[in-house]
């Protein structure tokens, strides 16, 4: 009997220290599990040289949230202000003038894969057509359509950076081209340029323009 009772009492004993010991584990939570938690949920703001399909479009990257064009246009992007998503994606154009959203640049065109191929629409200002030499590629070229008779058509050239370094205009309602070459004189701390001056060359001559912008970027 003494023996019965002795064994039932180790078996307690040694369940309950087992017990404890799998407790205690539960209750031990490494640091490095801790800090590779917390850095998974960090990281899910774009890096500072993010680049998604929309912000290279625009010739931008990083977190962007906002930017604002003033002076001359750029590549096919009127004055105004461009709002992007966290995830680099466009959003919506706000004119400066008149203070309304912008039916064109809101209208926006997407390929089965999400890529911008067009802003507006052919019945109002005409639907600008955008082409790639490849998908995630910067445009080969910007097309413009009126009742789908393409009237415009605007070639791009990069260099090794990816920066835009020429144009050419060959609109169908002007005799002769217009070849745009492009300097860039100033950059933010993301790379991205905030200032450009151009030079337009046609048979008419030469004339020159500036374009500066504003980018505001998500936290």
């Amino acid at each position: 009997m003494k023996k019965m009772i002795y064994l039932a009492l180790t078996t307690l004993l040694l369940t309950s220290c087992g017990q404890g010991k799998e407790g205690a584990g539960r209750q031990q939570v490494p640091a490095s599990t801790v800090a590779e938690t917390t850095t998974e949920v960090t990281q899910a703001m774009p890096r500072a040289d993010y680049v998604s399909n929309d912000l290279l479009l625009f010739d931008l990257r990083g977190p962007v949230k906002t930017l604002r064009v003033t002076g001359e246009k750029y590549t096919c992007f009127d004055e105004g202000v461009y709002s992007f998503s966290c995830e680099g994606r466009f959003e919506k154009y706000k004119c400066d003038n008149p203070k309304e959203w912008s039916t064109d640049y809101n209208q926006i065109h997407r390929s089965q894969w999400g890529t911008i191929v067009g802003f507006g629409t052919d019945e109002q200002r005409g639907r600008m057509v955008l082409e790639y030499d490849k998908p995630g590629d910067r445009i080969r070229f910007i097309g413009y359509k009126y009742y789908l008779v393409e009237e415009a058509l605007i070639r791009f050239t990069y260099d090794a950076r990816g920066d835009l370094v020429k144009e050419v205009d060959d609109q169908a309602c002007m005799a002769d081209e217009i070849t745009t070459t492009v300097t860039y004189t100033a950059r933010d701390s993301h790379g991205n340029w905030t200032r450009r001056q151009a030079e337009h060359r046609s048979d008419e001559g030469t004339r020159r323009g500036t374009t500066i912008r504003e980018i505001t970027y998500y936290q």
